[in-house]
């Protein structure tokens, strides 16, 4: 490999394992104190940033999903599921993981600002796979809360699902009303 390609990769794997090793440091270590706002620019523009809540003190225990009920000027329903990661293969897990987050997220009381522009995208989805014309839409939130691990790990757990309509709209030409 030629010098100057040598000191490119070089310097790409310093920056990534110090932007790595700053992002996980704990907050009141100097290292964090000091590099935290340069990983920064980092570590959000490529997605390689972690969150330790997910691994601890208190994983989730919350197994949900979100489904939205698309019905036409027709009077058929179209049934849409935001990608269910446990229903996916490893490929289709690997190109559809940017929905996980979202989903994690968007059904949050608190994220409504986000549930016209979701709306408008499933519109848009149904057009393009249905051909259909959307009138309106109901949005529902499905969860179950995972218990503790039994004493007995060959026996599983029977989920309790709940549901919530969390948003309704109209669309008029793909635009929620």
């Amino acid at each position: 490999m030629e010098p100057w390609k040598r000191r490119v990769v070089t310097a790409f794997v310093v920056i990534h394992l110090v932007g790595i090793l700053t992002w996980v440091a704990p907050p009141d270590s100097p290292i964090r104190h000091g590099l935290y706002t340069p990983a920064l620019f980092y570590v959000i523009p490529t997605g390689v940033w972690q969150s330790w809540d997910m691994f601890c003190p208190d994983p989730s225990n919350l197994n949900m999903y979100v489904t939205i009920n698309v019905y036409h000027s027709d009077g058929s329903m179209w049934e849409y599921t935001l990608p269910r990661m446990d229903r996916l293969g490893i490929a289709e897990r690997y190109e559809q993981e940017r929905f996980r987050k979202y989903v994690e997220n968007v059904h949050l009381d608190d994220k409504s600002l986000f549930w016209p522009d979701l709306a408008r995208w499933v519109a848009r989805q149904d057009i393009k796979l249905n051909h259909k014309t959307p009138v309106r839409m109901q949005f529902y939130r499905f969860w179950w809360f995972v218990p503790p691990m039994p004493p007995d790990p060959f026996v599983s757990p029977q989920p309790d699902w709940h549901s919530f309509k969390f948003y309704e709209t109209r669309i008029n030409n793909g635009v929620p009303q």
